[in-house]
């Protein structure tokens, strides 16, 4: 017969995926459970697909692999150390603390540690003791000693206790630290009113006057030791005694003799004897009498002489001699030269009551005290100060003056300090500089061709123009500033000198260009000169001036074409004076009608002359001029 394999794992019959095996009319499985994969002793628990462990107490994780931390939290207290086991842990206690987690505080105290009385305090791994009054130490062995410092007083014994003293009290001393003097006065033993004095274990008595005795128990007799003096009686009474004194004594003890001069008898200095009930007066010199109450008269007779009046004194006399005289016995004639009462070498002369001055020359006064005023009448001119001296005077001139008086002007002129041939006008301090032509400044120093206003040509001072550019070839114009352009035409605006109409060639070499005449069609444009630039203005302030090209406007007190000129007293101050030449007749050019701006022309010829336009009287300024051919304008 057939045998027949039967397959018993088929269908499988092993869940949540196990594996089986084949047997014999048997099977077996391989689960996950097998082998146990849980530590520790876990119980394993298969499911589907998977597994489970029951742990053990004391151990977690999936396969149970961790055992639990029993010391977290920490249980141990008081700061005690944990050790964890398994399902358990240790404490190790700190000193002082017991019990399962260290939780009870050990008591030190059990063991009554402390003596006499004291009370223990426990303590974490100690204890304290809180003694009784009386002791001290760790554990209150030691008794305190009360005695120290010493309590007890007045040299008592201290006696030590517990917690306390005796002090044992010297005799005459009581109290708790015998601090108390015990009052041996307490029972009055002192009498007739006399005051007690408490001692240390007696007393002393302070009798009241007239008692005596230990206990001021007896009367003195104040009469027994015989006080009173001189033949006196006496009285004896309660602390004192009386005397009853003889005539001519007084006194407690009668042992005063009275002072008969005590109310002073004796008159006028006398010395007063006191006696007994009596006294006698010895008289000054010059007093008699029995009081010395009378004056002797010293005057009989008459000694003073030249009708000096006597008067009479204590045993003397005293004359009061006349005007004029001196001496015990007005015998001697005052010398009222002695000492010298004229002053500055006068001589005196001795008179009866008066003296006469003989004045040295230039002194006056009763003493020749004062010096005569050389002064008056006033000799010093010209303002000159006048100064006062013995007999004689001197005069501090005022600035430009001179002589014994000064009488005389400085000449201010010597030597000559104007240049360049100008004329020296001497004034008072000062001095005024006619300047030539060409030239002005104060001391004429200055030139109009200083600063060489040609442009292109030679400059030189002009009587009539102040000065004048000679231009070179090829060039016209006031300053030679315009240079000529040649034309194919006889072009009459050509520059020349010509004033007859015949047109000349200005690029002929012997023709110049006088800056006097110019042509009225001449381009050039002198309004762009600045003829400030060289400050001809020597004490004023200069100013562009569309006709005059500049004016000076002078400072107070000067004037002239440049402000060179200081007005003198009583001249006019005129601050606006405008640089023009002279027109003739010595005046300064004051106004715009006075003044012609070089673009004007003179008609046909076509030029102009910078000097004189259309009349004598209109004037044009130059550059750098000097001073007018006025008088007046001409001083530097």
């Amino acid at each position: 017969m057939a045998i027949t394999y039967i397959d018993d794992c088929d269908p499988n019959p092993c869940q949540n995926g196990g594996t089986c095996t084949d047997g014999v009319d048997s099977f077996t499985y391989n689960g996950k459970c097998d082998p146990n994969p849980c530590q520790h002793g876990g119980n394993c628990s298969e499911g589907q697909d998977s597994f489970e462990c029951a742990c053990e107490v004391g151990f977690l994780g999936q396969f149970c692999e961790t055992n639990i931390d029993d010391c977290d939290p920490h249980p141990c207290q008081n700061g005690g150390n944990c050790t964890d086991g398994v399902n358990d842990y240790t404490c190790e206690c700190e000193a002082g603390f017991v019990g399962d987690q260290c939780e009870t505080n050990v008591d030190e105290c059990a063991s009554d540690p402390c003596l006499n009385g004291g009370e223990c305090l426990d303590g974490v791994n100690s204890y304290q003791c809180e003694c009784v009054a009386g002791f001290e130490g760790v554990l209150c062995e030691t008794n305190f000693d009360d005695c120290a410092p010493h309590p007890c007083q007045n040299g008592a014994q201290c006696v030590d206790g517990v917690d306390s003293y005796r002090c044992i009290c010297l005799d005459g001393f009581d109290g708790e630290w015998c601090e108390e003097n015990i009052d041996e006065c307490f029972s009055n033993p002192c009498q007739n009113g006399a005051t007690c004095v408490d001692g240390i274990l007696s007393y002393s008595c302070d009798c009241a006057p007239g008692y005596t005795g230990l206990n001021c128990e007896s009367e003195i007799d104040e009469c027994e030791s015989s006080p009173c003096q001189n033949g006196g009686v006496c009285t004896d009474a309660l602390a004192m005694f009386i005397c009853a004194c003889a005539t001519g004594y007084e006194g407690v003890a009668c042992e005063i003799n009275i002072d008969d001069c005590a109310s002073t008898p004796c008159l006028n200095g006398a010395n007063c004897t006191d006696g007994l009930n009596e006294y006698s007066c010895t008289c000054a010199s010059g007093f008699v009498g029995t009081h010395c109450e009378i004056n002797v008269d010293d005057c009989v007779p008459d000694a003073c002489e030249n009708g000096g009046t006597c008067i009479d004194g204590v045993d003397s006399y005293t004359c009061e001699c006349a005007r004029g005289y001196a001496g015990e016995h007005c015998e001697t004639n005052i010398d009222e030269c002695d000492p010298d009462p004229c002053q500055n070498g006068a001589t005196c002369f001795d008179e009866v009551d008066s003296y006469t001055c003989e004045c040295a020359s230039g002194f006056e006064g009763v003493n020749c005290e004062s010096n005569v005023n050389d002064c008056e009448p006033y000799p010093c001119q010209n303002e000159g100060l006048c100064v006062d001296d013995v007999n004689s005077y001197t005069c501090e001139c005022a600035t430009g003056f001179e002589g014994v008086n000064c009488e005389t002007n400085i000449d201010d002129c010597d030597p000559n300090p104007c240049q360049n041939g100008g004329v020296c006008t001497d004034w008072v301090n000062s001095y005024v500089c006619a300047c030539a032509d060409g030239f002005f400044g104060r001391n004429c120093n200055s030139s109009v061709c200083d600063n060489d206003p040609c442009l292109h040509g030679v400059c030189s001072p002009d009587a009539e123009t102040f000065y004048k550019c000679t231009c070179e070839s090829g060039y016209t114009g006031i300053l030679c500033e315009t240079e000529i352009v040649e034309s194919g035409d006889d072009d009459e605006s050509d520059v020349s000198n010509s004033d007859d109409g015949d047109d000349s060639d200005t690029t002929s070499d012997d023709d110049t260009s006088d800056t006097s005449d110019y042509s009225s069609e001449d381009d050039s444009d002198t309004s762009a000169i600045d003829w400030c630039a060289i400050d001809p203005c020597e004490r004023g302030v200069c100013s562009p001036d569309p006709m005059t090209f500049y004016k000076c406007t002078c400072d107070s007190g000067f004037t002239g074409n440049f402000c060179e000129t200081a007005i003198a007293e009583g001249e006019d101050n005129d601050e606006s004076n405008v640089i023009n030449p002279d027109d003739g007749d010595g005046s300064t050019a004051t106004s715009e009608d006075d003044t012609t701006d070089v673009s004007d022309s003179t008609g046909d010829d076509n030029t102009s002359d910078v000097s004189d336009s259309t009349s004598e009287d209109d004037s044009v300024s130059g550059g750098d001029v000097s001073d007018s051919t006025s008088d007046d304008d001409s001083r530097g």
